[in-house]
């Protein structure tokens, strides 16, 4: 195989890869998934960071625009939004809460399907429920503690222990809601 045919079936892999990747996007706009349906994450890999430390100018960085992949409600936001959600086992919710760091897990390091690894540790967000934030560690790992309070904006995903957020970054492609994670004033997304 000659370089133009390796440049040619290059190409070509990368486009049937954006299909797929775009054929995914659609069918979980189309519905919800079921219990044995994993989710397929769309994340691409990135490696800008626009993690806010105090190192760097305070000065926000430019909006974004939030592209939706599926119909979703607005950002649900107030103190007992996670609860109602988990007690409706409601999933694909944009949410804006926050709570108490209780516990830390270790990282995700297992970055089988490109989303990259994830820093995950416990908050209670009241009602007793308890929720697993999994943050992207390819923007930024927050210095989160035991006891530390933070602040999230991602995307709600109901399980029969409280639930998970995830997306609380931007999407470097645009085909998702931004989200955050915010600690002690720095904001990482």
């Amino acid at each position: 195989m000659n370089a133009r045919q390796k440049s040619q079936l290059a190409s070509m892999l990368k486009m049937v890869i954006a299909l797929v990747m775009a054929l995914l996007g659609k069918r979980r706009a189309g519905g919800a998934r079921g219990p044995t349906q994993p989710r397929v994450p769309s994340e691409k890999s990135s490696t800008r960071s626009t993690t806010r430390s105090p190192e760097r100018s305070p000065a926000r960085s430019p909006a974004r625009s939030s592209t939706r992949v599926s119909p979703r409600e607005s950002t649900r936001s107030s103190a007992s939004v996670i609860p109602e959600l988990f007690r409706n086992q409601q999933s694909d919710t944009i949410v804006e809460c926050s709570g108490e760091v209780v516990h830390i897990l270790p990282d995700d390091n297992h970055d089988l399907d490109g989303s990259g690894r994830h820093q995950q540790f416990l908050v209670d967000v009241g009602e007793d429920v308890t929720i697993k934030i999994a943050h992207n560690l390819k923007f930024g790992r927050a210095p989160v503690e035991k006891g530390d309070h933070v602040t999230f904006k991602g995307e709600y995903e109901y399980n029969d222990r409280g639930g998970c957020i995830h997306w609380t970054h931007h999407d470097p492609a645009g085909r998702h809601e931004d989200g955050w994670l915010e600690h002690n004033g720095t904001r990482y997304e």
